[in-house]
């Protein structure tokens, strides 16, 4: 899931470059370029208004990578927190549930460092609830919750995209409130760690 977003979209073409065969999903920005992507099957696929058993689009599948997530930009106008909670919640859950009963081995979900109960946000909140709710299924899939920090790279979207803009056209850079740390990682290595979880 994901594969036409920043980071899913780097995870799909580490899968391609390793010969990887993919079934990938697609919601808004898809393209003809993207159909005739050799080895990939597409998929149209809205996670905001998931049928309950997505077990059949699930048929062969050794694998489910979820890199896909709802972002404050991606609500268009519609109510945040209920987006949000759609995407980052219960569209996992209906995943993660049907994956089990289609006797996918292994689930690998890309999540955010925001994701901890310290995090007071919408989208920290929705984004722990997922992981605690794959975290408390019974495998399979068997399951790796990946966590990045600030993620950059080609392509480059979301707040450190914003981040390095502001730096950019600012001769002073403000920084407010208590230092906060940031291990920002290269995208392509989040791809590879990714995949290398298929193995290990």
């Amino acid at each position: 899931t994901g594969s036409t977003g920043f980071g899913g979209g780097h995870v799909l073409a580490e899968a391609r470059g390793r010969g990887l065969p993919v079934r990938a999903f697609w919601c808004n920005s898809f393209s003809a370029a993207l159909a005739s992507t050799k080895s990939v099957e597409w998929f149209s696929c809205d996670l905001a208004r998931l049928p309950d058993n997505l077990s059949p689009m699930l048929e062969g599948i050794e694998a489910v990578v979820h890199c896909a997530g709802a972002t404050s930009a991606d609500a268009g106008g519609a109510d945040w927190e209920a987006y949000s909670r759609r995407i980052n919640v219960d569209a996992v859950a209906k995943l993660f549930q049907s994956a089990a009963r289609a006797g996918v081995a292994r689930w690998i979900q890309i999540r955010t460092m925001s994701a901890h109960p310290g995090r007071t946000s919408v989208y920290g909140r929705t984004k722990l609830e997922a992981d605690d709710f794959v975290r408390a299924a019974s495998p399979p899939p068997a399951w790796t919750i990946l966590r990045p920090s600030l993620i950059y790279g080609p392509g480059e979207r979301g707040l450190c995209a914003k981040t390095l803009k502001m730096a950019r056209k600012l001769p002073v850079f403000p920084v407010f409130g208590p230092a906060a740390r940031l291990r920002p990682v290269f995208v392509g290595d989040i791809a590879r760690a990714t995949l290398d979880c298929l193995a290990s």
